[in-house]
């Protein structure tokens, strides 16, 4: 019989090494926290009002100079320059607690008896009306300017301080903001309320 031949023993494959581990990227170093290091504050200006301070805003005059408005539980709104020093003072029936521009040298501010009063930048007085309660929010609108408080109501005044339209709300109010179209009335009970121009709701 003719002999088997032997089978021929092949090499075995060598295994394919594993790819490198992409190495992990070193984070930056920390800067240490230092604890109590001083701001670069200091204080240019003060001045003494009879009473807390219940509202303030600033002012620009046409020529771009600002003007420091601010109010006080005694009565009395002050106007400051740069410097901290009183350009003039005028007295009011009770404290203010809102301000707002309402156009070129103007502001508003709106007293706790319910009083709201135009002023020029240089302290005196161009209008005035009377909504009965605490007046707390102001806001130039329209050419005239949105106020309202304790009266449950928004009230729209032209320039010259006469009564637009009122619109009643779900509560006093506590906050305004406008949009060209559109007011937008927050209360104290959690409502928002939203007006026209013409102050109907929308």
């Amino acid at each position: 019989p003719t002999p088997t031949a032997s089978p021929v023993a092949l090499p075995t494959a060598l295994p394919t090494a594993p790819p490198s581990p992409t190495p992990t990227p070193l984070l930056p170093s920390l800067s240490p926290v230092v604890a109590g290091r001083p701001l670069p504050l200091s204080l240019s200006g003060q001045f003494g009002a009879n009473g807390y301070l219940t509202a303030g805003m600033v002012a620009t005059h046409d020529s771009g100079t600002p003007i420091y408005l601010a109010a006080s539980l005694g009565r009395r709104i002050y106007a400051l320059n740069d410097g901290g020093e009183i350009l003039w003072e005028v007295s009011t029936a009770s404290p203010v607690y809102a301000m707002a521009p309402v156009g070129p040298e103007r502001v508003a501010v709106g007293e706790d008896s319910g009083h709201v009063t135009w002023l020029t930048l240089a302290g005196k007085r161009v209008a005035q009306a009377d909504l009965g309660r605490r007046v707390v929010a102001l806001a130039a609108w329209q050419e005239g300017l949105l106020a309202g408080g304790w009266d449950e109501r928004l009230t729209y005044l032209d320039s010259e301080g006469q009564v637009g339209w009122q619109a009643d709300l779900p509560g006093p109010l506590v906050g305004l903001a406008v949009q060209p179209q559109r007011a937008l009335a927050a209360t104290l009970t959690g409502g928002l309320a939203a007006f026209g121009p013409d102050g109907q709701p929308i």
